[in-house]
């Protein structure tokens, strides 16, 4: 699967809020986990609803994982960049989209 980004789905401000808040969940964890299953189910449990909230577990983000690594590349390089938008605008991915009532 080909993970595309979609079409900005936020405001900049919004995105700097929502990275401040990654990074504030996320500060102290262990360093291994910046490409793991923490820093996605972070993202997702941040995500405003946008993402499917089931990738906010653990569990099940480790799974998405192991089935797409291009995540994985996508997640090191917004680590690095401290900017997640490039996560949060794979909302129109099938996995991704939240069909939340």
């Amino acid at each position: 699967m080909t993970l595309e980004v979609a079409v900005n789905v936020f405001t900049d401000a919004t995105h700097a809020c929502m990275d401040e808040e990654v990074i504030r969940v996320t500060d102290g964890l262990p360093l291994g986990f910046t490409l793991g299953t923490e820093l996605l189910s972070t993202i997702v449990s941040t995500s405003e609803g946008l993402l499917n909230p089931k990738y906010g577990n653990v569990m099940n983000a480790h799974a998405l994982l192991k089935d797409l690594p291009e995540l994985v590349k996508k997640l090191r390089q917004t680590w690095n960049d401290k900017t997640f938008k490039e996560i949060w605008n794979l909302s129109e991915i099938p996995v991704f989209q939240c069909h939340c009532q």
